[in-house]
């Protein structure tokens, strides 16, 4: 036989599944080959050490520390995402006041965009363009500019209006 073949058959040899012809014949070519042979003894050597395996027990404590490590994690966690949480609360600030010193620039050079006239009257720029047609305003292009001491007047004047027609029950009057 050769070697492969018997290599194969080593553990059935070992395990006594091979017939007995078989048997005397793998056994004559392990007595003349020393490869073969050492391949037996490997063999055998594993399969007791197998036999003799104990399972591996956790310590009593084992499962106290797991615990102690996951509630350290998790702790860790809430404090990084309590970390993030406070960052994007600064950022949004320092977004804000960038915006109010955008904002305020605007209104200290008298000309406003839609979006800086709607802080400064404090409606959407969906309610702006609501009114777009009474709003004083001049066109750049395809955009609405106001300038701030005429959206003032503006609102002067409306004020008057509203002082002048008066309330009646749920009703304006109209001088009409």
């Amino acid at each position: 036989m050769e070697c492969q073949h018997i290599k194969d058959e080593l553990v059935k040899f070992i395990d006594n599944e091979v017939s007995e012809e078989i048997r005397k014949s793998i056994q004559s070519h392990l007595d003349n080959c020393a490869e073969c042979s050492q391949e037996l003894r490997s063999i055998i050597n594993i399969t007791k050490l197998c036999q003799n395996w104990k399972d591996i027990s956790p310590s009593r404590t084992w499962k106290m520390k797991l615990r102690r490590k996951l509630e350290i994690s998790q702790k860790d966690y809430a404090n990084e995402l309590e970390m993030i949480k406070n960052a994007v609360i600064s950022m949004s600030r320092k977004i804000q006041e960038l915006e109010n010193s955008n904002y305020l620039s605007a209104l200290e050079s008298g000309i406003m965009t839609i979006e800086e006239l709607s802080q400064y009257l404090r409606l959407s720029i969906d309610q702006i363009y609501d009114m777009i047609d009474y709003i004083p305003k001049f066109q750049i292009g395809y955009e609405y500019r106001f300038r701030k001491e005429n959206i003032d007047r503006w609102i002067r004047a409306l004020e008057g209006k509203s002082q002048h027609y008066g309330f009646l029950g749920d009703d304006w009057a109209s001088e009409e």
